[in-house]
């Protein structure tokens, strides 16, 4: 194995007998397979080095699992979200000093990129997206100093407490990075190379904004008017 990797200029961090190893193996069972099912002993090569397996792996700040689904990395990002809500709530985020505005920039710049990280690679199920969302709307209601009952009872609706921080439904922020970190990434990979004439441009911007009106729900028709 890494006579095989040297080939490709890469280099595998074996580990010794008693000492873990730094590259890991991981099982992904089938989708109606048992993971015990599986071999999961140590890999001992022929150079004497051994590497271990593992359930989780973490790779560039992303939680992957033997499941493959973003259920764990999504828990992972509430989790730190969480301890950076956490560490400025008393101070900032629930004092009447600072304005709504700033805390609203604060939120969306600190809390949210922690949440969000890494999204664009995420294949989210309608449970995620749900989870997100909740969370979302609990620390926004946190800053209101308003809770669930209240919510409820004086009829406060997510979109007003949204407009109030000047901040947007975390559905339609997940949907912003994922367009523009898979699909766009897709559509201009290789533009640096390109010559483009005016109407190359056009067509260009008419597909954009024609995804970006599917987004909105919106028709021209309706955009139009």
């Amino acid at each position: 194995m890494k006579k095989h990797l040297r080939l490709f200029g890469l280099l595998m961090h074996v580990g010794a007998p008693g000492k873990k190893s730094k590259t890991e193996a991981m099982y992904c069972p089938a989708r109606d397979g048992e993971y015990e099912a599986g071999d999961t002993s140590d890999l001992v090569l022929d150079c004497g080095g051994m590497v271990g397996f593992t359930l989780p792996f973490v790779y560039l700040g992303s939680l992957l699992h033997r499941d493959l689904s973003e259920n764990h990395d999504v828990d992972a990002r509430i989790k730190k979200a969480s301890k950076a809500f956490g560490a400025l709530r008393d101070h900032f985020f629930s004092t009447r000093d600072v304005s709504e505005r700033l805390k609203g920039k604060i939120f969306t710049g600190g809390v949210l990129a922690v949440l969000l990280y890494g999204c664009e690679s995420w294949c989210l199920t309608a449970e995620s997206i749900s989870r997100l969302r909740n969370w979302h709307n609990k620390r926004i209601r946190e800053m209101c100093r308003v809770t669930m009952c209240q919510s409820f009872v004086h009829q406060i609706s997510s979109a007003s407490s949204h407009h109030f921080f000047s901040t947007r439904d975390v559905s339609e922020r997940l949907k912003g990075k994922i367009f523009t970190g898979g699909v766009l990434a897709v559509l201009l990979y290789g533009c640096e190379s390109w010559c483009l004439t005016a109407e190359s441009i056009s067509r260009l911007r008419n597909w954009h904004n024609k995804r970006i009106r599917e987004m909105c729900r919106v028709t021209m028709y309706r955009s139009k008017t």
